[in-house]
């Protein structure tokens, strides 16, 4: 007997949806939504504003940006950031890993892929 919620739970959320939720005081859902899933992210509208900001302020003396302030919480935030974004970039190995599995447990998929992988190795290297 399994309990409600104790076995695989898998849910997917449509972001545009959720956002079109929005009390009409926090913005407009319906204009989020679509910025988020047409044009960028909060996280990556956020880091170009980080990059920018960071960018215009390098001049900066470094006795300004003490430890502690403002300026170094953010400077500390955007390189643990990219640290965290490290972790879930792929790498030629844990493609390859992947694709291992793929073909261990779905041979349908996998043969989908192995036909577009072929199709990609066909193509001459880029510069």
């Amino acid at each position: 007997m399994n309990l409600p919620l104790s076995g695989h739970v898998a849910q997917q959320f449509d972001l545009r949806q959720l956002l079109r939720t929005l009390p009409s005081h926090a913005g407009d859902g319906a204009v989020e939504g679509d910025v988020v899933h047409e044009v960028a992210s909060y996280g990556k509208q956020i880091g170009w504003l980080t990059d920018v900001l960071l960018d215009e302020v390098k001049e900066i003396k470094e006795k300004t940006a003490k430890k502690g302030s403002a300026l170094d919480a953010l400077r500390s935030t955007r390189e643990k950031i990219e640290e965290i974004k490290k972790r879930y970039s792929p790498t030629a190995d844990s493609i390859y890993k992947d694709v291992l599995d793929l073909q261990r447990r779905d041979g349908k998929n996998f043969q989908q892929l192995r036909k577009q992988l072929l199709e990609i190795l066909q193509q001459p290297a880029a510069g």
